[in-house]
């Protein structure tokens, strides 16, 4: 049991480092021999293991919520505190079905926040607010409804658009 915990880490590990090394260039790309790292061969070549028992692991790390996978063909995984830490993400989905909607769902996250981000008081007064709506619409599936209410003339029609 020991021994699998460690493997498990070593290849949590591995996944996280591939993050480190990866720009986001790589991901918009696609490009299948730059993301073998992220593949179940690719780290199964890495730690002259079989691609079973890796992926064997990683489906374990995917049930624990620590990877997300895009389930094309080959399957891609990513750690996921490492993925939200490094593009700056509220959060994202289980699974994606390409590398392409992924790339969607981060466009879209980046114009959000430069779109809060030109809002008088973003910074200061505002942040708290503003980081609870990011949350809130960044929600896996289609985000969460949000009441905005307050006296004419606040803002409610800009923060909504």
């Amino acid at each position: 049991m020991a021994q699998e915990n460690q493997m498990k880490k070593a290849i949590y590990d591995a996944l996280c480092i591939e993050l480190g090394i990866q720009p986001i260039q790589v991901l918009k790309e696609g490009n299948r021999e730059t993301l073998k790292g992220f593949t179940a061969q690719g780290l199964a070549d890495h730690f002259q293991v079989s691609r079973n028992l890796i992926s064997h692991y990683l489906n374990q790390l995917f049930a624990q919520d620590l990877v997300f996978k895009i389930d094309s063909r080959p399957v891609y995984y990513f750690p996921r505190k490492a993925f939200l830490e490094q593009f700056h993400l509220e959060a994202l989905s289980r699974s994606y079905t390409s590398l392409l909607e992924l790339m969607e769902e981060i466009t879209l996250a980046e114009g959000r926040s430069a779109s809060f981000s030109l809002m008088i008081g973003a910074n200061e007064s505002l942040s708290y607010c503003i980081e609870q709506c990011k949350a809130a619409i960044s929600y896996p599936g289609q985000g969460l409804p949000i009441l905005l209410n307050g006296p004419t003339g606040t803002g409610k029609s800009m923060l909504a658009s």
